[in-house]
């Protein structure tokens, strides 16, 4: 869900099957991608539209991105419904994503993530860049501004997409958006398995290409991993998961 100059974003979110009302303990978890998290304000809605303040993060602070779990009393509201993460970004200049949220209730047991296509940065903050791979924030073509760069080469340089959330066990259909000239692989390993080579294509660095293909997701958060041990693979944008 993108998050752009001085606009508010909502993330939903539909709990069913629980009895009662929410607790008073709600555990709100966000990663939240954003080049000056102090134009934020971080909030949660209730069904019946009722708004909860999060955070309203300084304006002096210029430090990117949000990752971290809030604490919230919802028991006056019905727990089942559609619950909203709302995201309002106060100022000019910056920009950003909600790459994922979850609600936790105190049994442990977390509401499932939004649903319809996810579309996680390959540089959010969530993920795991080894060994040399850097974020290139001068890519204008690309979703977010930024791509990631010297992916392969060397069994330490990899990409992990981190958090991928899926409702259920699944065969899903990923779409990787990436830039390159020429043809390199990727290797492709979801939850530590065996890696899938994948050639791509591609006629130039500056140009974003797609490739889709399908993975099998475990129910709740997986990892994918895109790497290359013997020979450098092509500059990573995002992927894109439905």
């Amino acid at each position: 869900m993108p998050i752009t100059d001085i606009h508010t974003s909502d993330s939903p979110i539909t709990v069913t099957g629980r009895s009662g009302n929410a607790p008073a303990d709600l555990k709100v978890g966000v990663n939240i991608t954003h080049t000056f998290r102090g134009d934020l304000d971080i909030g949660l809605v209730a069904p019946d539209g009722t708004y909860y303040l999060l955070e309203e993060i300084p304006n002096d602070d210029s430090a990117d991105n949000v990752v971290k779990t809030y604490t919230v009393n919802v028991s006056s509201e019905v727990a089942n419904g559609t619950w909203k993460l709302r995201v309002n970004d106060r100022g000019a200049g910056d920009t950003g994503t909600i790459v994922s949220w979850s609600m936790t209730f105190p049994s442990g047991s977390t509401a499932p993530p939004p649903s319809g296509p996810i579309s996680i940065e390959a540089e959010a903050s969530g993920n795991t860049l080894a060994g040399g791979t850097w974020i290139d924030t001068a890519c204008t073509v690309c979703s977010g501004g930024a791509k990631v760069r010297s992916v392969g080469g060397a069994a330490s340089r990899y990409v992990t997409i981190n958090n991928v959330y899926s409702s259920t066990t699944r065969d899903a259909t990923v779409t990787i958006h990436y830039l390159l000239s020429g043809t390199r692989d990727f290797y492709i390993s979801v939850n530590g398995s065996a890696g899938q080579r994948v050639t791509l294509t591609g006629s130039s660095f500056s140009t974003v290409a797609t490739r889709t293909l399908t993975l099998r997701l475990n129910a709740g958060a997986n990892s994918i991993k895109f790497y290359n041990d013997t020979a450098y693979s092509p500059d990573l944008d995002k992927i894109t998961v439905s």
